[in-house]
This record gives structure tokens, C-alpha cells and sequence, in this order.
């Protein structure tokens, strides 16, 4: 099963998401799955430099004003946010770059959670080498990425979108996409999370089933 996840590190609501999908997933040894990771900036990047975006600082102002409803959501992922601490990010393209090259020792789910911590529980600037330099020395030791989970990155630029986008006006992080036909956006209970994939499963079998009865 192919997911796509689309979401941006200085996304709350990717982070809680990025948790409830891990949760789920882990309930189903024996499927494989296949997740691109899409990266898609809300604030200004590199990446984006000729998109208009907000910059990160009023990005972090809005997360602030929402913290009565984002607190007790996050904390039921075990996420606890230190507000007060989030800092403006100088160049957040560099935590996806940092995020894709944990791919090639096959951490890339474990480099965008300590990304999404460091930023979110920690208050560092996930745009400072130094600081994803630190927190690269702990991703190749804690790999918990079940063996029939396979993740890789997608890094979009100004010149290629992601293949599902078909006309580049897609903007809302968090977003699952289920082998190119289940979709559904935010922070949704894992429970839900749970039901798509099994949707997607069974969507997944059918086809089989009737291409071998052709």
C-alpha cells in the first residue's frame, strides 16, 4: 500500500499526524507499506522562492493564538508543545534536505519525528545546521521503523510538483493520501487513520481479485 504524507515541519497538526499514522501502522505487520514523504512549506523557503508564503515568524504567532486547541490534542499523541520557546526558522528547506538524507540509512520517519520535537518540545531552529547536525547524532541509533514500512522523500522545487497535485494549488498540510484514491486532511483520530488504511486494503484486494479473474 502506497501513502502519501504531506505535511511541513513547522506544522503542529503534521507532527500530531505524523504520530497517529506511526501508531496505526504498527498494527499491521503484514501489510507493506510504501510512504513518500511530501514535504510542502507554509512559510518561506528556499524550495519556494518564488511562491508567496508567510513568513515563519507570523506562522509561529498563529500557532500561539490556537494553543487552548492545539494543547490537548497534541498531548493525547504524547506530544507536549512548549509554546513560549518556538523560535522564528531561518530556512526551514534545510530540515527537509536533512530529513532526505536520513533516507539512505533508512531513518527518514525517525529524522522528521526528532525534527518535529526538536522544533516543537525543544524550541530549536530546525533552519540552523548546527542544530540538525546535533540532532543527527542521535537518528541512526533509534531506527523503530517496522521492517514491511519503506519510506523515502520527495523534495518538490519551483520547477516540479508532486504527481498528485495535477495543478500546483494544493496547500494544506497535514494530508493523507492512500494509493493515489483515499484522501483526508488534518489531525484526525488514529481510529480514523485505522479505517482508511483498512479501506484502502480492501479497495486493494478487489482489484487483484478481479484482474486475476479476467
Amino acid at each position: 500500500m502506497h501513502i502519501d504524507f504531506i505535511f511541513d515541519t513547522l506544522c503542529p497538526w503534521s507532527f500530531i499526524a505524523e504520530r497517529h499514522l506511526g501508531a496505526v501502522l504498527h498494527k499491521y505487520p503484514h501489510i507493506p507499506f510504501d510512504i513518500t514523504l511530501n514535504p510542502v512549506p507554509l512559510s518561506s523557503t528556499l524550495l519556494f522562492s518564488e511562491k508567496p508564503a508567510i513568513q515563519s515568524v507570523v506562522l509561529i504567532n498563529r500557532i500561539r493564538q490556537v494553543r487552548e486547541k492545539l494543547a490537548p490534542v497534541a498531548e493525547t499523541a504524547g506530544i507536549e508543545i512548549d509554546f513560549d520557546a518556538l523560535p522564528a526558522v531561518t530556512d526551514v528547506s534545510l530540515s527537509y534536505l536533512f530529513i532526505r538524507s536520513a533516507e539512505k540509512i533508512r531513518c527518514a520517519w525517525e529524522a522528521m519525528d526528532a525534527v518535529f520535537r526538536s522544533f516543537f518540545c525543544e524550541g530549536r531552529d530546525i533552519g540552523d545546521p548546527e542544530v540538525l547536525c546535533d540532532i543527527s547524532e542521535s537518528v541512526g541509533t533509534t531506527r523503530k521503523t517496522p521492517d514491511n514500512i519503506a519510506v523515502n522523500v520527495f523534495l518538490p522545487s519551483k520547477d516540479v510538483e508532486p504527481p498528485f497535485l495535477p495543478d500546483g494549488s494544493f496547500f494544506s498540510t497535514p494530508t493523507l493520501v492512500f494509493d493515489k484514491k483515499l484522501m483526508m486532511t488534518g489531525a484526525v483520530p488514529p481510529k480514523i487513520v485505522e479505517k482508511m488504511v483498512e479501506t484502502a486494503f480492501s479497495l486493494e484486494n478487489e482489484e487483484l481479485n478481479d484482474q486475476n479473474n479476467q
